[in-house]
């Protein structure tokens, strides 16, 4: 089955320092901020269903889906998310204040420690489809509110003099690392109506705010620094390599055609285990995501080849796998998070089904072909996905429909697992935010929250 999710055509390109992906999107983009603008500017314009409710004894309108007794450890849960150019903080049983006053601050990351908020402050506010953006930090009670990488710091870094160069240059694929005493990114860069990645490595301090280069454009590519802070995988286009964390020592693991995905060259995306010990990578096949190879019409289809890399090197493959949704490899859905498990499809009587199988290939579970896999719980023991509705698919067990919010979960719905059992929700059709747990239990954090063109990305931290 094609990806749904690809909305966006894509074209190859050259850039001023090397290859990259390149976007045509300015008329799309002219046409969702016009349209969407105003979606993120009043909570009552931006819900567009509203959700069955009754009148309690004292004439208030109750949504029926919400629930009257919680989880106590939701009381535990802390939430940051945008809303209307604001980054929102949402504490246990509290009502959700601002922690930022805008216009266009968005995509909030808690560091490791629970601390730091890093998160993209867009000069343009909430029209920022077509704007530029910062990378700012902010402490989890407000203060010490900074900007971390401008994007006037990084073309000076990048060697750019005035009128040089792509008009923007931005951190994007930023990750905490070092326990948070660092973020990780890459550059992106928009020259006219094209916009691309360069494959560079930078890390920022948070101490002392200096911005370092680790690789250099064409060295770098999807990264993933090992747990332990020990290693670094890097994969580009055409390979995959390990490298001490300093960038030192590269060994390459893997080559590979290059493969093109629906008009964009593919990078994979290496993602280790939690203890570090080994790190999984899914190759596609250089023709997988090709008519020919789609679920439709391959006869007995395989797309694509496992891999196992371990932290000394060696690299080991595992099987052979088929997967129809192109979004689940690049978003490290394809993997538990415990990687001890993946996601394979099949044919069953001339019908394709969907599967959790082991490393070693052994199913523990089927279930209806999914379009889409919203996430998996903390303990890997379960997992969310989009078939005809949502569905709670159990590693060894029978899967059951998720009917609660049914009448308010698309394509683009969010899921974050907050616990093997509770899990952060976005719906799309309301834009509101609810934490929810597998027995059909329902608090709403806020209402209102922008919508998935707007990003409407939220992180969480769980108190001891």
């Amino acid at each position: 089955m094609k990806n749904q999710g690809n909305k966006l055509s894509k074209v190859l390109s050259s850039s001023p320092k090397g290859d990259f992906k390149v976007k045509k999107y300015l008329l799309i983009a002219v046409l969702l901020t016009a349209l969407l603008f105003a979606g993120c500017q009043k909570t009552d314009e931006t819900i567009t269903k509203e959700p069955p409710s009754s009148v309690n004894s004292n004439g208030q309108q109750v949504d029926e889906r919400l629930s009257t007794e919680v989880p106590a450890e939701w009381s535990k849960v802390v939430i940051a998310y945008e809303k209307e150019g604001c980054i929102m903080l949402a504490k246990g049983d509290n009502q959700p204040q601002a922690l930022t006053e805008g216009p266009g601050d968005t995509n909030p990351r808690f560091s490791p420690d629970g601390n730091m908020i890093l998160f993209e402050r867009h000069p343009g506010g909430p029209d920022y489809w077509l704007t530029s953006y910062d990378l700012w930090v902010v402490h989890e009670d407000g203060s010490s509110m900074r900007p971390l990488a401008t994007q006037e710091t990084l073309r000076t870094l990048a060697g750019y003099s005035e009128g040089e160069g792509p008009a923007q240059l931005l951190a994007a694929d930023v990750s905490w690392i070092e326990n948070g005493a660092k973020i990780a990114f890459r550059t992106r860069y928009i020259v006219e109506i094209h916009e691309g990645y360069y494959d560079d490595l930078w890390l920022a301090d948070l101490v002392t705010g200096e911005i370092t280069n680790l690789l250099p454009d064409g060295m770098g590519g999807n990264y993933a620094f090992s747990p332990d802070g020990t290693k670094l995988l890097v994969a580009d286009h055409e390979s995959v390599s390990i490298m001490e964390a300093e960038g030192t020592n590269r060994q390459l693991l893997i080559s590979f055609p290059r493969i093109y995905s629906y008009e964009s060259l593919y990078n994979p995306l290496p993602l280790w285990s939690p203890d570090s010990s080994y790190a999984l990578v899914a190759i596609p096949f250089e023709d997988a995501f090709t008519e020919e190879q789609s679920a439709e019409t391959a006869s007995e289809p395989e797309n694509a080849t496992i891999w196992k890399i371990y932290l000394d090197g060696q690299v080991e493959e595992l099987l052979k796998i088929f997967w129809p949704g192109m979004e689940d490899f690049h978003n490290g859905q394809l993997f538990s998070p415990d990687k001890h498990y993946l996601l394979n499809a099949t044919k069953q009587d001339d019908t394709f089904i969907s599967q959790i199988v082991s490393l070693k290939g052994e199913v523990g579970n089927t279930f209806e072909q999914t379009t889409r896999i919203l996430g998996w719980s903390t303990d890997s023991s379960k997992l969310i996905a989009l078939t005809d509705g949502l569905v709670l698919v159990d590693t060894g067990g029978p899967q059951k429909p998720i009917e609660f919010l049914e009448d308010d979960i698309y394509w683009y719905a969010l899921v974050k697992w907050v616990s093997p059992s509770s899990f952060l929700i976005r719906a799309e059709e309301s834009a509101n935010l609810y934490l929810a747990d597998i027995n059909g239990r329902v608090k709403l954090i806020d209402s209102g929250v922008c919508n998935e063109w707007f990003s409407g990305q939220f992180d969480f931290l769980l108190l001891d």
